[in-house]
């Protein structure tokens, strides 16, 4: 039998658990920052936990100071509670009250306890997941294989700006035919295209996935044929596209304006004599593009517009014109990745980001298990306030 699933309960952070994994679900301005810090007093009430073995994430520089805070005042506002009893029964925070008041038996301890904590709340653990994840490096240098000295920067531009243009170089320049390609995508072009297309997903820890692979040969070949065929062909194909009571026309039913345009583009190309990629103009005179024209009327009978031979060899060719774009873009996605983390690495520097995947990559290498069982050593408890869940290597 499968497990039942977990069951959904009111929070009431005076009373819920304090071992095991406890999720807590809520939307904004809805308390969480009061839950934790009602959490943090009571670990700190009601085990033997110290301030230092605590560790609290949350999202932003500004909220760890935000937090720290918040939590001081709980702190405070809890002693003060334990020094005055009497003013429970008028203290509006229900959830304080109760938390202080199962701690009356013992008040002399819990109240050196809380003071103790309020003294050394600015050492606390509370940092950003970045924060986390640079003192885990940091504090563990030689289970993680990383260096006491790395620098962390907060902009990485010039350096991918580098290795993109690397790439680029390497990719292009030794290959005519690959270039002149690249020449007519937009996100190909250049050095600074493929840099802004790359930049995101250089730090996003995501992966091109189902990518199609290409035979640049056979691409040629059907480049080749496609300039052979069309003006052997062109006449039918256009006559077919014009005596279509199916297609939508122009005002004086003449062949619409996109099938113009694309044989004039295609014209162009063949005229041209070279090269892999065709430009965009030409894709009304693919099957797709025909069949897109058909009326609204028509489409919504199941209507296709004629069916021709070369309009489907043309589709199949911007395709895998396609195809080839998206493994060139995932082939620099790869290296630019691999080269920009060797840069860093021998510049001794890290990114905001590579802190978070660098303790990740520690965590799963053959010594993880020791890095994972040291900092599990350092925080008995973590508090996690907010994190970034479409992160994959956050989550």
């Amino acid at each position: 039998m499968s497990a039942a699933a977990p069951t959904l309960q009111w929070l009431d952070v005076a009373t819920m658990p304090l071992t095991g994994l406890q999720l807590i679900e809520a939307s904004a301005g809805t308390g969480k920052t009061h839950a934790i810090t009602s959490l943090y007093l009571r670990l700190l009430l009601e085990t033997d936990l110290a301030v230092a073995d605590v560790l609290v994430v949350t999202f932003t520089r500004a909220a760890t100071e935000e937090l720290r805070g918040r939590i001081r005042r709980r702190l405070v506002e809890a002693l003060r509670l334990l020094e005055e009893p009497a003013a429970l029964d008028v203290e509006e925070d229900a959830s304080l009250a109760t938390i202080v008041a199962r701690a009356l038996p013992d008040a002399t301890a819990a109240a050196r306890r809380l003071r103790s904590a309020v003294a050394a709340i600015d050492e606390a653990a509370i940092y950003t997941i970045h924060g986390f994840c640079q003192r885990a490096l940091r504090d563990h240098a030689f289970e993680s294989g990383q260096t006491f000295t790395a620098e962390l920067t907060e902009s990485q531009e010039a350096l991918v700006a580098q290795v993109v243009a690397d790439w680029w170089r390497r990719t292009f320049y030794g290959d005519p035919e690959l270039a002149a390609f690249a020449a007519h995508r937009p996100q190909l072009a250049t050095p600074a295209a493929v840099k802004d297309w790359l930049e995101d997903l250089l730090t996003r820890h995501v992966e091109l996935v189902r990518v199609p692979v290409v035979d640049r040969d056979a691409l040629t070949r059907g480049a080749q044929q496609l300039r052979s065929r069309w003006p052997a062909e062109r006449a039918a194909v256009l006559a077919a596209v014009a005596a279509s009571p199916d297609l939508s026309r122009k005002r004086d039913k003449s062949m619409h304006a996109d099938f113009v345009a694309a044989a004039a583009a295609l014209d162009d190309w063949c005229e041209a004599g070279s090269g892999l990629a065709l430009p965009g103009d030409c894709a009304p005179l693919t099957q797709q593009g025909i069949d897109g024209h058909v009326t609204p009327a028509k489409r919504a009978k199941g209507v296709v517009g004629p069916q021709l031979p070369f309009a489907q060899a043309l589709g199949a060719h911007l395709e895998a014109v396609d195809a080839l774009e998206l493994g060139l873009l995932a082939q620099a996605l790869r290296d630019c990745r691999e080269g920009l983390d060797r840069v860093k690495r021998a510049a001794n520097v890290m990114a905001f980001d590579d802190l978070i995947r660098r303790l990740h990559e520690a965590l799963l290498a053959p010594g993880g298990g020791r890095l994972a069982a040291a900092i599990a050593g350092r925080y008995r408890v973590a508090l996690i306030d907010e994190f970034q869940d479409t992160d994959p290597l956050q989550f």
